[in-house]
């Protein structure tokens, strides 16, 4: 449904994440989307944005989502890194 710098796919690309939102978004987000949908504005317009496709619930513990965090920060600070290179 993502990609990490591949472009939209039927959600946006995960690439930059970490700048966008910051750790509590997402961490929300990944734990209970259907209220985000409900109260959060950002995540309405995601909605919008991706045709009314709500990203479905996983059901991730508080551990799986942690690690996800830690990857989008780590691939965001590889890009960082990458622009910086000669």
């Amino acid at each position: 449904c993502h990609s990490m710098g591949q472009g939209k796919k039927l959600g946006p690309d995960l690439a930059g994440v970490t700048q966008r939102r910051n750790d509590a978004w997402l961490k929300r987000w990944l734990k209970e989307p259907e209220k985000m949908l409900a109260t959060d504005a950002d995540a309405k317009a995601m909605l919008k944005a991706f045709n009314n496709l709500p990203m479905p619930n996983q059901n991730l513990n508080d551990a799986e989502i942690q690690q996800y965090i830690k990857y989008f920060h780590w691939v965001d600070a590889q890009a960082a890194d990458a622009t910086k290179a000669p």
